[in-house]
């Protein structure tokens, strides 16, 4: 929980204490702690930063949890990672022979190239290393990870002033969920912000899939256990815990908990307030307001067989905006009004399907229903003194249709080996 606190505290002066507590600390508070680190603004990230995630990466000293090396895979990838550190980064890859090592590096590969479509440098110091190295690097054994990790980057929302983007990541662990993230992310110009971030973590769930993968030996002491973790406007939600141990694990089975759809946040956010007076080439002053609010609803439901060894979740992030205006020119003989508003319930659908009676197959389905915008425009005038007044409306709707994003390869082929029988 205090690690939490320093999270969202963002002061540089804490680093240094949390990088003791990821090279000395469990493996949870080390994962904790790394999220920490990474949640710091990007120009605390300094020499020293940059080092223990070399070190956490490469496991040097200790071994690390494969959720800490994925976090620091995304520090040094967010911080600007540079050719030597890059080089030495795909060259341990050579040795991750391990399901868990794999994992790991099948992430690196995703984020690397998720990453590098907005920053072409990167992608060209990639290139260049393939080709000095073309043997060592440059082979199926490097570029050719068995891992089901995934990063992708998808728009949802393309303005003259912003831009909207889903950013998300998934990491598995012997096919099952261990750490997920999507973030809603607005940019505009060369400012960005994520708006919302919603983060899935499962752990010790290996004892209920069929597979012949063995277990890392971290996995192996680790209780069940899987929660959410929120994240808005930059601040972090105290995590919902959706069971600890395999005892509370079976209860919610044998009684239902969770296949109904449950609310798990919800809040109303100020978007927008403003106020301003323009001074017009007639010499008359306007007068503009504008207030706006955001409304946030998650909830989800989960449906587990054990019967037929089959999973079946869907968590819905819904959302409210308005955005309300008024402009007025006030003078002795006469008074005008614009009011308008516009309105939309954008949301966000994470299903996901699991079979683990035989092989595990894993199929995510990002979709976004259809959404409609409303905009209304009413315009008053009236003189002083006199019965003339003026009314004019005009409304607007737009519909949009909704989408299902697609993902990678691996997932559509997952997908149809999962719903080929129906």
């Amino acid at each position: 929980m205090y690690i939490r606190a320093l999270k969202n505290l963002g002061l540089s002066e804490t680093i240094p204490d949390l990088i003791e507590l990821v090279q000395t600390g469990s493996r949870k508070v080390c994962v904790t702690s790394m999220k920490a680190i990474y949640g710091m603004p990007k120009s605390a990230w300094d020499q020293k930063v940059r080092d223990l995630c070399m070190r956490v990466y490469l496991q040097l000293g200790r071994r690390y949890d494969s959720s800490a090396r994925t976090l620091a895979i995304d520090l040094l990838l967010e911080a600007g990672v540079d050719k030597e550190e890059l080089h030495q980064m795909l060259a341990a890859m050579n040795h991750f022979i391990t399901k868990d090592s794999q994992e790991v590096g099948q992430y690196l590969l995703q984020r690397l190239r998720q990453v590098a479509e907005k920053r072409k440098e990167l992608w060209q110091t990639f290139m260049s290393i393939l080709r000095e190295n073309e043997t060592r690097l440059n082979n199926y054994h490097v570029l050719g990870q068995r891992g089901m990790a995934t990063a992708f980057t998808r728009g949802f929302l393309n303005t003259a002033s912003s831009n909207g983007s889903l950013v998300s990541t998934l990491e598995l662990a012997g096919g099952i969920l261990k750490r997920s993230t999507l973030d809603v992310v607005i940019e505009g110009g060369d400012d960005s912000q994520a708006i919302f971030t919603m983060g899935m973590f499962a752990g010790g769930l290996s004892s209920f899939v069929s597979s012949d993968d063995v277990a890392a030996p971290s996995e192996e002491e680790e209780s069940a256990n899987a929660g959410m973790e929120l994240t808005v406007m930059g601040v972090q939600v105290r995590p919902f815990v959706f069971f600890e141990g395999q005892g509370e694990l079976m209860g919610h089975v044998w009684s239902g908990t969770g296949s109904e759809r449950t609310p798990a946040f919800q809040a109303l956010m100020l978007l927008h307030d403003h106020f301003e007076q323009i001074s017009l080439q007639n010499g008359f002053v306007a007068e503009l307001s504008m207030t706006g609010g955001i409304s946030f609803d998650l909830a989800g439901e989960v449906q587990l067989s054990l019967w037929n060894r089959n999973a079946h979740s869907v968590v819905e992030k819904n959302a409210g905006v308005v955005l309300q205006g008024i402009i007025t020119v006030d003078t002795s003989f006469v008074k005008s009004m614009v009011d308008f508003n516009i309105a939309t319930e954008p949301r966000l659908n994470l299903v996901s399907d699991v079979n683990f009676y035989n092989k595990v197959a894993l199929c995510l389905q990002l979709r976004q229903p259809d959404m409609t915008v409303k905009h209304n425009i009413y315009k008053v005038e009236r003189i002083p003194g006199s019965k003339h007044r003026l009314r004019k409306s005009k409304y607007k709707t737009f519909k949009v249709a909704g989408k299902t994003y697609a993902l990678n390869q691996k997932n559509n082929e997952m997908c149809n080996e999962l719903f080929s029988e129906e």
